[in-house]
């Protein structure tokens, strides 16, 4: 039997987003062998196909490792990383059509992976308690933060495009997250940031973010305000200085199997208004959780003259390098003929409501901690 990874690589075709970055970050960290399909065989039911003839045949003897979770059916040795359930939390967010396939995907793959990895407790509780997941097999594997690198093109660039918005870069800035996407909840982003301008002419908002697929989210409308311009969707470099630019962030996201972009945000300086997500209780200071727009444009308002708080320690704690190294425990309790005992990072010694607030409270006995690696 071997001891090799095999990576199932249809994740090359995805659109950008968290998965695919969440699939490229960890699998450049790990010694296995990527299987990219043909263009032609990456989506839909060719990719589907692909994946459930081809790909095991490729893979041969060694585990398969899916990085976004879809994974052939049948198949002994694969671990397969489940990033959420929403699809089935808020179904009325979705297509109706996808909803329907999603439940049927997660259940196959579960009952086929020999361990599943997960980004949060959050969505390992709801793998455990809601489809029967082993909770001795599901891993908790947070995504890691990219750390700001200085680009002044990246930064003139914004720059010109705030100016061409009459933004002074004296103006202290709230950027809120805005999407088609209707888990994303742009309508209640943009009502916080129109009574931001209502309650302050001295403060500037602009609204940013990309659209989605229409098979995952049907024919969903983005929104639109005519107070508060909105960027869209912008580069990972311009997009990245706009985080440093903003004083504070604002998501009122329905929900994430994580939530990694108010993270980034607070790494960069920036304070954070938004809905529950399992990311933010990495944040102590100069974040405030809401459940209404009422209550965010209160939260920006006392949160924008705030000085910024140093979360520079977070890129030790979350880094890629962490995540993927969990991911390869995962990996390798499959491949071991017997399982070690794993800690709460890694998944089942602390109970699933027992688990560490920050998720790094326990280190795997004769290893270094990989969050500060």
């Amino acid at each position: 039997m071997s001891d090799g990874l095999a990576i199932n690589g249809r994740f090359h075709q995805l659109e950008p987003g968290g998965f695919r970055t969440y699939a490229v970050e960890v699998a450049k960290r790990l010694p296995g062998e990527v299987l990219i399909p043909p263009k032609s065989m990456s989506r839909g039911f060719r990719g589907r196909w692909w994946e459930g003839f081809v790909l095991p045949r490729l893979a041969r003897d060694r585990t398969l490792l899916n990085l976004t979770g879809s994974a052939p059916t049948g198949r002994g040795r694969q671990v397969t990383v489940i990033h959420d359930v929403l699809p089935l939390l808020l179904p009325g967010c979705y297509a109706s059509a996808y909803v329907k396939l999603f439940r049927r995907q997660v259940r196959r793959v579960i009952d086929s992976a020999s361990a599943l990895v997960v980004p949060s407790a959050q969505v390992r509780t709801h793998l455990v308690h809601g489809f029967g997941a082993d909770p001795e097999s599901t891993w908790v594997a947070p995504p890691g933060l990219h750390r700001p690198v200085p680009n002044p093109d990246a930064a003139g660039g914004l720059s010109l495009v705030l100016g061409e918005l009459g933004i002074s870069p004296d103006l202290p800035l709230v950027v809120g997250f805005n999407s088609s996407i209707p888990r994303k909840n742009g309508a209640q982003t943009l009502a916080v940031l129109e009574g931001v301008v209502a309650a302050r002419r001295d403060v500037a908002v602009v609204a940013v973010g990309a659209d989605g697929p229409v098979r995952v989210f049907g024919r969903s409308s983005r929104p639109q305000s005519s107070i508060v311009p909105d960027l869209g969707t912008i580069d990972g470099s311009l997009f990245d200085a706009l985080l440093v630019r903003a004083n504070v962030v604002v998501s009122m996201s329905l929900g994430e199997g994580f939530g990694l972009v108010p993270l980034e945000a607070a790494v960069r300086g920036s304070a954070v208004v938004s809905t529950p997500v399992p990311s933010l209780d990495h944040l102590s200071q100069n974040c405030t959780v809401v459940q209404s727009a009422a209550d965010a444009t209160t939260a920006v308002l006392d949160l924008v003259g705030t000085p910024p708080v140093d979360y520079s320690h977070l890129h030790h704690r979350l880094s890629w390098h962490g995540t993927a190294e969990l991911v390869q425990r995962a990996v390798h309790s499959v491949n071991a003929a017997d399982h070690p005992a794993r800690d709460s990072m890694g998944g089942h010694c602390a109970p699933v409501g027992l688990l560490a607030i920050d998720g790094v409270s326990g280190k795997s006995k004769g290893r270094s901690d990989p969050w500060h690696a």
